[in-house]
């Protein structure tokens, strides 16, 4: 984060600070670098909401022998600026592949995040799979959008998961059928991430998929389903 220089007293390398909205704290951390026209600020402790532009910046302590500075400025976006300086990453993108587990059914998994915010996510989670028998074969391929939230910060903590999907379906055999499907997913899940960016993610929770109807073979994986989840990935 950026902030300008005051005329006055000016911020100095080593000075605790926080940025201040209506009179909450927001974040605090401390300057980094400083010259005349301007200081970086580092925030390290974990912000509840985004720095924004305009956020003024004070002295962390109520004692401390300066006067209030000039409201913050960002560089770049005001997201950025605070979630990227918590652990010296971006951790904008999460992707990370793993497995999804029903009663009936077993597909490897891809899901792609972005944060939004530092604790919400919109994710893309495309899917893939094939069953094949002695003379029939079904093959699916889709995907979700999904709406991610996280209690600690993004791909970190308690994970909530739900969002809209759908489903192509094609069956050979006796003949050909294509069809589509529609439906969505919820999980429940934890998510541990470490400082590299490497992360681990569970969950559990239910998938529902429209009615799928088909001549050619019994599709029984239609409905709500139970899920399981496993999933690694990496931030960056």
């Amino acid at each position: 984060m950026v902030i300008q220089q005051a005329k006055g007293v000016q911020w100095q390398t080593g000075d605790q600070a926080c940025a201040v909205r209506k009179k909450r704290k927001i974040a605090c951390g401390k300057v980094v670098q400083s010259n005349s026209s301007r200081a970086v600020v580092a925030f390290t402790q974990v912000p509840k909401f985004a720095v924004q532009k305009g956020d003024k910046v004070l002295p962390a302590s109520s004692k401390a022998k300066t006067d209030q500075r000039e409201p913050a400025t960002t560089r770049g976006s005001s997201y950025s600026s605070a979630h990227d300086s918590r652990e010296g990453r971006g951790d904008k993108f999460d992707i990370t592949g793993g497995f999804n587990a029903g009663f009936s059914l077993f597909f490897p998994m891809l899901d792609i995040q972005f944060a939004l915010s530092p604790s919400i996510a919109l994710g893309l989670r495309p899917h893939f799979f094939r069953l094949t028998a002695t003379t029939t074969s079904l093959t699916s391929f889709g995907g979700h959008l999904t709406f991610n939230y996280y209690s600690k910060k993004n791909y970190k903590g308690l994970w909530v998961q739900i969002g809209p999907g759908f489903y192509t379906v094609a069956v050979t055999g006796l003949g050909s059928e294509n069809s589509t499907a529609f439906g969505g997913i919820a999980t429940l899940g934890w998510r541990l991430r470490f400082k590299s960016g490497f992360n681990i993610g569970i969950g559990a929770g239910a998938t529902f998929i429209s009615a799928i109807s088909s001549n050619i073979v019994v599709i029984e994986f239609d409905g709500f389903r139970p899920t399981l989840a496993l999933d690694l990935g990496f931030t960056f």
